[in-house]
């Protein structure tokens, strides 16, 4: 589960953000909203984000997406000019994770440049410990041109102890999959929540096309064969009552069927349904993970795909369940905006200034005066009370 994500100097985000799934004092009626770890250890399921066009949503969500594609693809590391902002990439370019793991706390900080990796550090604690009670499992700085990996000898063995100290490590290589690649236990769960559990939908513009390539991916298939995915799927139009999956080419040739109201049946190929049921059914897949699977999963623009009825659906139907999965997106519907289905901890703001045209982001909780029997949160949002909406 996502705890925290930082970044700074990225794209329009010139200062760190920091953005948090804690939640706040769960009152009864947000109980759904929840994942008790233990009963002093509480994180959020659900967290929404609003802010106007260009503000910097999409960008946020790339700003994890570029680390987490960072860490998958093992190449070169360095800083991005055009992903720095104000293609500034002389400046440190800074990346903060912390998740949690089997009641453990990894946290992940990344630092680079143009050049490559100037520092990176991995740490992990107990869920039951205080920050403060982090233990290093591997830290290093770059010096002018190479520099020493340190290790822990708690978590690393210590034939591979002597295997690193002998490597001088290449600054243009993440430490992270260097060790991954030695086969150290600590590691492989941070790795592997990172490719298997965290999911980024993007415009396809911004995406790196790893959820595109779903057609060819059997797990995906073994997804859409189970009833549990035609519950999830069947939110969009109650009228379906079972379909045919087509192994072949299932995001084309599976036949939907319906039923009328007189006990006729209609059947139809998904390639000719609506566009909406179309992008939907490849959709539920991302839904399935988050209630089946425990995947952390971000979505950008879901107006784009679900109206508003979808939409609450489907959140309705990820609180409803009981799952450590988290569901994570952003919207342009303001009726998203309401203290009845979210926490002020779990409604968040992106705000661009239009003369530096840096943003930043912020939660509902960080204005001290709002309380939860006030106004609707959308009404002070359209009037440009809480930010996040185009000035004049």
């Amino acid at each position: 589960m996502l705890l925290n994500f930082k970044v700074a100097n990225f794209t329009t985000f010139k200062d760190p953000l920091h953005f948090s799934m804690k939640p706040g004092k769960v009152m009864p009626r947000f109980e759904d909203n929840i994942i008790v770890v233990n009963p002093k250890f509480k994180v959020s399921k659900v967290a929404v984000i609003v802010g106007e066009n260009a503000g910097g949503k999409t960008q946020f969500m790339t700003s994890l997406h570029f680390l987490k594609y960072l860490i998958e693809e093992k190449g070169d590391v360095r800083s991005i000019k055009k992903l720095c902002y104000n293609y500034n990439h002389e400046v440190p370019q800074d990346f903060e994770l912390t998740i949690l793991i089997a009641e453990k706390i990894y946290t992940y900080n990344l630092s680079m440049d143009k050049i490559s990796i100037l520092s990176e550090h991995l740490q992990v604690r107990n869920c039951t410990q205080k920050e403060s009670s982090n233990k290093t499992i591997f830290r290093f700085q770059r010096k002018e041109i190479n520099g020493p990996i340190l290790v822990n000898e708690r978590f690393v063995a210590k034939e591979l102890q002597e295997i690193i100290e002998k490597t001088t490590h290449n600054p243009s290589r993440l430490c992270i999959s260097y060790m991954e690649t030695l086969d150290i236990n600590i590691i492989k769960p941070f790795t592997k929540w990172i490719r298997e559990k965290l999911i980024i939908e993007l415009p396809s513009e911004f995406s790196l096309d790893i959820y595109k390539q779903m057609q060819n991916d059997e797990k995906d298939l073994a997804i859409i064969k189970s009833n549990e995915f035609f519950e999830i799927f069947s939110l969009v139009d109650s009228s379906i009552v079972k379909f045919e999956v087509d192994e072949k080419d299932p995001f084309r040739e599976t036949m939907i069927i319906r039923k009328r109201r007189d006990g006729t049946k209609l059947s139809i190929q998904l390639k000719n349904d609506s566009s909406g049921v179309k992008e939907f059914f490849a959709w539920a897949i991302q839904i399935w993970k988050v209630i089946y699977s425990d995947a952390t999963l971000f979505a950008d623009e879901l107006d784009r795909v679900l109206n508003s009825i979808l939409a609450s659906k489907v959140l309705s139907f990820v609180k409803g369940s009981d799952h450590q999965g988290q569901f994570v997106f952003s919207t342009h519907n303001v009726l998203h905006i309401n203290t009845i289905d979210f926490m002020k901890e779990q409604i968040y703001f992106i705000n661009k200034n239009t003369e530096t045209l840096t943003s930043e982001i912020y939660s509902l909780a960080d204005f001290k005066d709002y309380r939860y029997e006030k106004a609707n949160v959308y009404e002070l949002y359209l009037k440009g009370l809480l930010g996040g909406v185009p000035n004049d």
